[in-house]
């Protein structure tokens, strides 16, 4: 329930300084569907759900209901470690411009909501993953996904198990070089 205050809250507050130009995304992340970091399966590394949508008053409220249903699924995928892969889920949204939606000339803004610290380079070791991370776009389209009345293709990131997590100042150069704002709502 924390997270949705936070989300209404945040997304309201964009919405009268913005005004009508905001458009709102939807991602989750959780963790490398390996050992030691997870054993129950159906853990993703990440997932955009919902692209750069108009953020109208009627998508608002899809968008709400998306980030509440995401907070619900959120509670049933466990991992095995304190950590979790959001750095790597920083990486696809700052590298994949068309899959996510950003525009070129727009401020780019990334609320980053977790209640966990983040994997760093190295850790992937942990389950034999050496290679570094190339920084690069992996998303691939999924199925569709429908939100009342928005229907989307959602992509999933599918390259995390065949290299390591990336490094802060790696993702702070690579947001900084996509013009990318980051607001870190911690729970």
């Amino acid at each position: 329930k924390e997270v949705m205050v936070s989300a209404n809250e945040i997304i309201t507050k964009l919405k009268q300084e913005i005004g009508d130009d905001l458009r709102i995304g939807v991602g989750s992340f959780v963790e490398k569907p390996a050992a030691p970091f997870t054993s129950l399966g159906g853990q993703h590394v990440f997932k955009n759900w919902l692209k750069l949508t108009d953020a109208t008053d009627e998508n608002t409220e899809i968008i709400r209901r998306q980030i509440d249903t995401l907070v619900g699924l959120s509670k049933t995928m466990k991992n095995n470690d304190a950590e979790e892969a959001g750095l790597e889920a920083m990486v696809q949204v700052a590298a994949c411009k068309n899959e996510i939606g950003w525009k070129d000339i727009a401020k780019h803004l990334v609320v980053y909501s977790t209640d966990a610290t983040m994997h760093l380079a190295g850790d992937g070791r942990l389950a034999g993953i050496n290679r570094p991370n190339d920084m690069e776009c992996y998303l691939e389209a999924g199925g569709k996904v429908s939100n009342d009345d928005l229907t989307n293709t959602h992509h999933e990131y599918y390259n995390g198990l065949n290299q390591d997590y990336p490094s802060v100042y790696e993702v702070k150069d690579l947001v900084n070089k996509h013009n990318i704002q980051t607001i870190f709502a911690l729970t």
